[in-house]
């Protein structure tokens, strides 16, 4: 039973499609994401405060900073200057 996914955000279409996903995306939330989370409403109905905060924590730990392999520090973009993430498969 799946109860949450975290995915990374990509149109996998060109053309109009992607752009209709796109337009789709900045009338829900007034930008286009970089991640996305998705959870079982269902579930979160029913359960504990504690349990919904656990599913939520967990999802965004897939979403991590890149590190620099000598030193480990954050790797930041030239454009942004922020850091840079990415989406962690790993198993929690």
């Amino acid at each position: 039973m799946v109860l949450g996914q975290c995915e990374k955000v990509m149109f996998n279409v060109g053309g109009w499609r992607k752009a209709r996903q796109e337009q789709q995306m900045q009338d829900w939330f007034g930008y286009v994401p970089i991640y996305f989370i998705t959870i079982d409403a269902s579930f979160c109905e029913q359960t504990l405060d504690r349990d919904f905060c656990a599913l939520i924590e967990h999802e965004l730990y897939h979403i991590d900073v890149g590190r620099d392999p000598e030193d480990g520090e954050p790797i930041y973009t030239d454009m942004t200057e922020l850091p840079k993430h990415f989406l962690d498969g790993q198993g929690l």
